[in-house]
């Protein structure tokens, strides 16, 4: 794990006994970032470093992955992750703040604008799917869950299965040291936290299914997804997009599951677009 830059603010937050970590970078209105599976808040580093010249960046690592601590539970909830997502976003006492999430972050951002709409002002989900896993891939996700466990780490042949979810074929020939740097950081993970994680997974892939809730959707919303995004291909977020109340949906080409990294000028570029949209917006309502 690298050392945060200068700028970064880090800390952690005592939540039901364990420590989550995040790290702030810039001022002004708050930007709170949620990352994916299997990687951690150093995945937004281009919209980090970007987006903290305007911005008040907090960037969030879920239990057993980056700086956070493990957890001993055998599975944890998708409904858990968010509360204690939750837990650490009103410790920081924020009176408004938008939310990006890729993944199960997109997921987390969901519940919690579903739950909290008077909060966040507006929300970014990335690759992502909140209706219940697909019966086939459920199995197979199941299965590698099972494998990581067995294994008690991520050796190089399970390097070589993970790592055509997350990216573009493109970007295996554009950008082959992004794949490398990815599977270098599933090799340095450590024994202690593989329970965390498969504990986790299990809990994001037997998610219960939120799409009729999107219909009720107060949080203006953007969908954004790689054209190439294998796991959550662009049809899913085209769905959440036709439920959600004006939301928009934007499909990245060339771009897989991790196209905040793939893809990172188009990715920061919409998000800056969109909160500023939701900002003007929320300036208009409050003067009439």
């Amino acid at each position: 794990m690298e050392k945060a830059g200068k700028g970064f603010r880090m800390s952690k937050i005592l939540i039901r006994d364990r420590e989550m970590f995040y790290e702030e970078k810039g001022a002004g209105f708050p930007l709170v970032f949620s990352h994916s599976f299997l990687w951690d808040h150093q995945m937004w580093a281009p919209q980090i470093d970007a987006l903290s010249k305007k911005y008040r960046c907090i960037n969030i690592d879920l239990w057993g992955h980056g700086l956070s601590d493990s957890r001993p539970e055998k599975e944890i909830s998708l409904e858990q992750i968010a509360e204690d997502t939750w837990t650490l976003i009103e410790a920081l006492d924020l009176e408004r703040f938008a939310f990006v999430g890729l993944s199960v972050g997109g997921m987390i951002g969901a519940i919690l604008a579903l739950s909290h709409p008077e909060k966040i002002q507006s929300l970014s989900v990335m690759g992502s799917y909140v209706g219940a896993e697909p019966s086939d891939t459920l199995a197979e996700y199941l299965a590698l869950m099972s494998q990581i466990s067995e294994t008690g780490y991520f050796s190089q042949e399970l390097q070589e299965m993970l790592a055509p979810y997350f990216f573009s074929p493109k970007t295996y020939h554009s950008n082959p040291k992004l794949i490398e740097n990815f599977k270098e950081s599933l090799a340095a993970i450590t024994a202690e936290k593989i329970e965390t994680i498969t504990s986790i997974g299990k809990g994001i892939f037997t998610r219960s299914c939120l799409l009729k809730k999107l219909e009720s959707m107060k949080v203006p919303t953007q969908y954004i997804v790689g054209s190439d995004d294998g796991p959550r291909p662009p049809k899913e977020s085209e769905e959440m997009a036709s439920l959600t109340p004006g939301a928009e949906c934007h499909v990245i080409p060339d771009a897989g599951h991790i196209s905040c990294l793939e893809k990172p000028d188009f990715v920061t570029k919409a998000i800056d677009a969109f909160v500023q949209k939701a900002s003007n917006h929320s300036c208009l309502k409050s003067v009439a």
